[in-house]
């Protein structure tokens, strides 16, 4: 891949049972979910192996007793269950689609050969969860026995007894289920034994239920999250809770037994107990300090010296809700000082959402934006922490990064509107501003750096600018007084602007051809805006170059960027453009100072509209910028981050895309060289690191140009364009691109007149006038300004690299037009049936509500709203669609307009 997933910070610290030991004899590992992935971890080597196939979130985890097998499940569609080498990370064994939901828990029999799994719970149809078990070590796909629970609880827990493979119990809120399978008839059958619960027995409310395991001698408990324990204990053969015990000081989160003779309790108190089977405490582990306890795992092997004989137990380590991995051994336990007791801090995540990451410029360190109020500084090279500094997240949470391009600040956004400008070395405060209430969503340094600019959720724009003022201060010498003249800088808010009416999008600076710098925002209103950082001051406050100037008609901004320079020599760019991205899947291209639309291309499709993109090339001056590499990386706002190689064109080869995160994708980051990404999944509490392969997409760029061994490419193109047309139907070689020559030739006829008797000039080009004519023969009917646009595109198409007008359009130049041009997504029924809703529900008439609305409300909108039809065009139009110039009188629904009046059969979706 040109995108290689090479370390991951943060794990899911709210996953139960989620944090493994594999520690086994000299091996020192452990194994934990960080969003879609799995982790094994060398504590000793300081390296990850990364578990990738999973595209939904981890949910359950469960590791084998000899610590040879990790098993993984996630929820969600296109689900997973996944044996793994716990030493290699190989992947053995996969179910796809082990239940229509996705797998909710999952456990491994001791012997590790069996899985036992629950589905995930169906929210939409309620439908009951199911019990799966599997032998993952046979050749068959499917579970050896399925069977519905007889409840519709949501089940939480699942385990086999250790001692007995054939026996299983789960847990949800308020009921637990023991199951027995065993091998019948040729068949295996499974059965659920719900266990006989008398609350009156105990006299006490019994709390939630939370987790499970069997216990020595066909015992079984249950934890609740009042610190209690169920006892479940065979009578007349039947599952009966005997006694209720208050164990613990909070939820017990964590209930396992260990070394068959002692019971393992942990949970929101932040503290580890152990029992013996009598449930007397033997040992207990209270001052680690490191917050509620989701899981606890212990090594394969116990310590080789035991402090003591009577409690021993193997290393274990601790995760918890704080996302923090402690390793804790039992000889702990001994020491008198709290200090000595609270074990070494393995691994350390963000305990809340991560949504800001920046890379510094010349140095190799990425800082890091929790929502629990960290800034955490890493150094990506040698994967170590260098610092962290933690803010009151009550009051200050961190959104946003930036550093600016010397490295010598670090910007971070707030959620409470709050500006601070770090010291990168220290992360403390070197200034700090509050002119807004709004949490910060956007933030960007000038190429300069005596400029930065943030954006708020309320779509204003705020400009900070660096002054450098001339101080002189007396000092006195042995010859009299004299005077030393000194720079003072300081940071000024020059002001804020509402400039969109909708969220902003896209907020960049940029570096003229000339040398000037520019400030432009992007927004879902479809307004794209140029600040005046000449003329914005301290009295004027920030001030406009021009109007706002709409860039969309109907599709919604999503991303922009400033497109860099390239090339070099005489091909070197010289028109500065900006690029937008919008919800229809297209890039254009804009004249940085005319806002005119010089290119639009088809953009990648991998993950839905693209919601950051980030050119590979720093913004430097203008004599260092040759050395721009011209790719683009880019983020969705779900799942997908990719690479697109510039100039875009539409060529689908030259971009690529991967699932990077579960979830949304909340911040995208390189590193100043360009060979290293950084991405925050937001939600998933997690930030990973790529390393940049741009090789891998020119090697695809390359292929696209070649035939494949069984591919034929029509006589009328050459193979400059084969990526475009193996976009039509039919490929290289077929019907729609045949269709499209003779249309293109027939083009050239009208030009020189259809009854003309001159002798025919047939050449290789037609005229832009004929653009519209030949979209609108090939099923795409642009609008006006899409015309407008198209032929700007095509006579400015050499203009940013020599400077020249074209007059014409050749065949192969309009294959790329129609291919970039016309929409990802067609035209649909639902998109006119929403339309006319709106349309009916502005309707003052009274035209029949619903999705009905008045004909002569609807010709008038047709007559003055947009691109206005007049009444003759509009007339000649129904005409030809229904053989009368009107309609006539009362309401036309949009199932009437779609059948009756634009000719599309009732089943077109």
């Amino acid at each position: 891949n040109a995108l290689q997933l090479e370390w991951t910070f943060g794990f899911n610290n709210k996953l139960t049972s989620g944090v493994h030991n594999l520690s086994a004899g000299d091996r020192y590992a452990l194994f934990y979910v960080s969003a879609h992935s799995g982790v094994i971890y060398d504590t000793s080597q300081r390296t990850q192996t990364l578990l990738q196939g999973h595209k939904n979130p981890i949910t359950a985890t469960a590791v084998s007793n000899d610590k040879k097998y990790i098993v993984t499940g996630d929820t969600g569609s296109e689900s997973l269950m996944v044996v793994w080498d716990a030493n290699t990370g190989t992947p053995l064994k996969t179910f796809f689609d082990p239940s229509p939901t996705g797998v909710g828990c999952l456990d491994i029999s001791s012997d590790g050969r069996y899985l036992v799994s629950v589905s995930a719970p169906d929210n939409e149809t309620d439908s009951p969860q199911t019990l799966s078990v599997w032998d993952w070590t046979s050749e068959s796909e499917t579970p050896l026995c399925v069977e519905a629970f007889p409840h519709s609880e949501t089940q939480v827990c699942v385990k086999f007894d250790p001692w007995n493979n054939s026996e299983i119990l789960s847990n949800g809120p308020k009921r637990a289920f023991f199951w027995t399978w065993s091998a019948e008839d040729g068949g295996v059958s499974l059965k659920c034994q719900p266990p006989k619960l008398q609350k009156a027995k105990f006299g006490q409310v019994i709390g939630v239920f939370t987790s499970s395991c069997f216990l020595v001698g066909g015992k079984a408990v249950t934890g609740t999250v009042d610190g209690d324990v169920v006892v479940w204990d065979s009578i007349d053969g039947r599952r009966n809770a005997t006694k209720l015990i208050r164990l613990g000081e909070g939820a017990l989160t964590v209930v396992t037994i260990v070394k068959d003779q002692f019971l393992c309790l942990a949970g929101e108190d932040g503290a580890v107990r152990f029992y013996d089977m009598h449930f007397r405490l033997e040992a207990w582990f209270e001052d680690m300090e490191a917050g509620a306890i989701t899981s606890v795992s212990f090594a394969r092997d116990e310590p080789s010296s035991p402090t003591r004989l009577d409690f021993t137990t193997p290393n274990f380590v601790v995760g918890t809700r704080m996302a923090y991995i402690v390793h804790m051994e039992s000889a702990l336990f001994e020491e008198v000082e709290a200090e000595s007791r609270r074990g070494t801090l393995l691994v350390q995540g963000m305990s809340d959402e991560a949504h800001g990451v920046a890379m510094h410029p010349t140095r190799s360190e990425l800082a890091i934006a929790s929502y629990s109020g960290g800034v955490y500084l890493w150094d990506y090279v040698s994967k170590t922490l260098l610092m962290a500094r933690q803010f009151d997240s009550s009051k200050l949470r961190p959104r946003t990064l930036c550093y600016d391009p010397s490295g010598n600040h670090l910007l971070v956004g707030f959620t409470s509107g709050v500006v601070k400008l770090l010291d990168p070395s220290t992360l403390q405060d070197s200034v700090s501003f509050k002119n807004g209430r709004d949490p910060v969503t956007l933030a960007c340094f000038s190429p300069r750096g005596e400029l930065f600019a943030t954006a708020d959720a309320s779509q204003h724009v705020y400009i900070h600018r660096l002054l450098l003022e001339e101080v002189t201060d007396g000092a006195s010498t042995t010859g009299g007084s004299s005077l030393a003249n000194s720079i003072r800088a300081s940071w000024c808010y020059i002001g804020r602007y509402r400039s969109h009416s909708a969220p902003i999008v896209s907020l960049q600076f940029g570096l003229r051809e000339g040398g000037d710098q520019g400030l432009f925002s992007i927004g879902e209103d479809k307004f794209l805006v140029e600040y005046d950082l000449e003329t914005s001051s301290l009295a004027d406050g920030v001030c406009l170059v021009e109007d706002p100037r709409q860039i969309e008609q109907e599709a919604t901004p999503t991303a922009g960027c400033w497109h860099p320079l390239l090339g070099d020599g005489e091909t070197k760019d010289f028109e500065d453009r900006i690029v937008s991205v919008n919800n229809e899947f297209k890039v254009r291209e804009w004249n940085a100072d005319s806002k005119a639309c010089r290119r639009t291309t088809l953009g990648p499709c991998f993950g839905g509209p693209i919601s950051i993109m980030l050119p590979l090339a720093p913004e430097t001056p203008k004599e260092n910028n040759s050395a721009a590499k011209p790719y683009c990386a880019y983020a969705c706002s779900e799942k997908v981050v990719g690479l697109c190689k510039m100039p875009f064109d539409g060529n689908p080869a030259k971009s690529m895309g991967i699932i990077a995160h579960p979830g949304g994708i909340s911040a995208l980051c390189a590193s100043g060289d360009a060979s290293t990404l950084a991405t925050a999944g937001g939600s998933d509490c997690t930030v990973n690191l790529w390393s940049v392969h741009t090789e891998v997409v020119d090697e695809a760029e390359a292929k696209s140009y070649q035939l494949a061994p069984n591919e034929s490419l029509s006589p009328a193109v050459t193979t400059s364009v084969l990526p475009f047309v193996r976009m039509l139907d039919g490929g290289a070689d077929g019907h729609e691109l045949n269709e499209l020559v003779d249309f293109f030739y027939y083009a050239q006829l009208r030009t020189q007149g259809e009854d003309t008797t001159q002798p025919r000039d047939i050449r290789s080009s037609t005229t832009l006038s004929e653009i519209s004519h030949l979209m609108s023969a090939m099923g795409h009917y642009p609008s006006e300004v899409e015309t407008l646009n198209m032929v700007n595109e095509v006579k400015y198409s050499a203009f940013t690299t020599m400077g020249v007008l074209k007059e014409e359009i050749d065949l192969e130049e309009f294959i790329k037009l129609l291919v970039n041009h016309r929409p990802v997504i067609g035209f649909t029924k639902d998109a006119l049936e929403d339309a006319f809703r709106v349309l009916a529900a502005s309707d003052k008439t009274g035209g029949g509500g619903g999705n009905s609305v008045d004909w002569g409300k609807l010709r008038n909108e047709l007559n003055s709203s947009g691109e206005a039809l007049s009444n003759d065009d509009l007339s000649k139009c129904l005409e030809a669609l229904v053989g009368a110039p009107d309609l006539g009188d009362g309401a036309v629904t949009a199932e009437e307009f779609i059948q009756q009046v634009l000719g599309f059969e009732a089943n077109v979706e």
